[in-house]
């Protein structure tokens, strides 16, 4: 339901965002691969922050990478990349685009659009973490 709200623009409230979260945030070790791709991509598209939601979405991603659909992980690396650059996204930037190399088989167009969206800005391949890591850049 919050991707759909997300989607269509509807409640752009940073409250009302920021209560979503906080339901959210207890429940993301019981959520499927899916629903944690859905709900990082959700808060991405209302540019709302919630750095505790992030952080439980990040450790999931992290223990579960491998058991995690490859589109879910390209909305999580798409909100990560979103959210700006600190020292533990940079880690799990790296950590989604490297496993997604491996596996770009499994996704999609749109899925695959989104993840090289991700790697790069403006036609160019940015030099972040994620790049470096997909593209091997280092």
């Amino acid at each position: 339901a919050l991707s759909r709200l997300a989607h269509h623009g509807k409640h752009r409230d940073s409250s009302f965002w920021q209560a979503a979260a906080k339901i959210l945030i207890p429940r993301v070790g019981e959520m499927s691969g899916d629903v944690v791709g859905l709900a990082a991509n959700a808060f991405s598209r209302v540019g709302v922050t919630v750095p505790d939601l992030m952080r439980e979405i990040s450790a999931r991603v992290v223990a579960d990478v491998s058991d995690m659909p490859a589109t879910a992980l390209t909305l999580v690396l798409n909100s990560v990349v979103h959210r700006g650059s600190s020292g533990r996204s940079d880690q799990l930037e790296g950590s989604i685009a490297r496993h997604l190399v491996g596996r770009l088989h499994e996704l999609n167009d749109q899925d695959a659009a989104l993840f090289f969206t991700a790697l790069g800005r403006d036609g160019r391949v940015d030099e972040g973490p994620a790049a470096e890591a997909a593209l091997d850049l280092e």
